[in-house]
């Protein structure tokens, strides 16, 4: 989870500082006279940041969008269609009994883990 959040604010904060300006991010839109006339970002600046997330995007987006919408580098977040809360699938999972002990040691009953 921490990862994907990491790897995601990189890969934003690249994206509006410098990296639509590399070589390979120019896209030909056509050749005349063996030149290769290249697609302009609209106004010079990088496209908006926008978060979609459905199903698990949508439950994880959530925190993605309250942690990372204060740095500015997402302009809008749709969180469209969350699954069930993990509390509710993780005690369904069958690698959760490892789990469950050491939750155990710091709860009376398996009833309060949800």
């Amino acid at each position: 989870l921490i990862q994907g959040y990491s790897c995601k604010l990189a890969l934003q904060h690249f994206s509006r500082n410098g990296m639509m300006d590399m070589d390979w991010f120019q896209f030909g839109i056509g050749e005349t006279d063996g030149k290769i006339h290249l697609m302009p970002l609209p106004g010079g600046q990088p496209p908006p940041s926008v978060f979609y997330g459905i199903s698990q995007g949508g439950i994880l987006g959530a925190g993605y969008s309250a942690i990372m919408g204060i740095t500015g580098l997402i302009d809008r977040s749709v969180l469209g269609v969350p699954g069930t809360p993990f509390a509710l699938i993780l005690t369904r999972s069958i690698d959760f009994d490892i789990y469950d002990n050491v939750l155990l040691l710091n709860i009376y009953h398996n009833r309060h883990a949800r």
